[in-house]
């Protein structure tokens, strides 16, 4: 038997959260006869792709599109090249950020520097 907690701990997922995916319909887990909810690899399969459409920023809304609609390829094709797109916007912004905070690292380095240079 594959519980709650060992899913959680493999996927990195709250035990809340699957529960509450379960009780949103993205995930529909098989149960013992005492009703012990017993993943199986197809629903520990699908709970990565929720994870990775999350951390891709997929809202919940759209996962149960993409979940609900396998055979529409288009629909889903436009849904993640959307995704992706803002993805592409957003993380050229941060590379932005990351050599402003460089340069600013680095000027503020050179002052410690020039101030331990003074001591000594």
């Amino acid at each position: 038997m594959v519980t709650i907690a060992t899913v959680a701990g493999r996927t990195g997922i709250s035990a809340y959260n699957l529960r509450f995916y379960e009780k949103e319909g993205l995930i529909s887990v098989p149960r013992t006869k005492a009703g012990i909810r017993d993943f199986d690899e197809a629903t520990e399969s699908r709970i990565n792709a929720i994870r990775h459409y999350r951390c891709a920023g997929l809202s919940l809304a759209q996962i149960k599109e993409v979940f609900a609609n396998t055979d529409k390829h288009e629909m889903i094709i436009g849904v993640l090249k959307a995704r992706k797109k803002e993805m592409e916007k957003e993380l050229a912004e941060l590379e932005k950020s990351m050599a402003y905070l460089d340069k600013k690292i680095n000027i503020h380095q050179e002052r410690l520097n020039e101030e331990v240079t003074k001591l000594v």
